[in-house]
């Protein structure tokens, strides 16, 4: 391993940079790399949702109803900002 002749202090700093070297190609390939999996697969599973949102139900209910509470929140909150921009405008039309 080439640690022939050295010190004990050169040996463990060869170990200190050895560890913390790997340490961090680990993290990048799991930042960089599982998160591009997970990110794919949740875009993944939104897409087949919106597209047939019945085989969720039956494959995983929970979670059919997890999405269908957030679809719902979020339709709730376009519906009242599409009110609030009405509003708005109607407001400012008035003389």
């Amino acid at each position: 391993m080439g640690t022939e002749g050295l010190s004990d202090d050169a040996k463990h700093l060869q170990i200190a940079v050895a560890i913390t070297s790997g340490g961090i190609v680990g993290y990048l390939v799991m930042a960089l790399g599982v998160n591009v999996l997970i990110e794919a697969g949740c875009k993944t599973l939104l897409v087949c949702f919106s597209e047939d949102p019945e085989h969720l139900k039956e494959v995983d209910p929970e979670l059919y109803v997890a999405f269908s509470g957030k679809a719902a929140e979020g339709k709730a909150k376009d519906a009242t900002n599409q009110v609030g921009q009405v509003n708005t405008q109607v407001e400012l039309a008035r003389p």
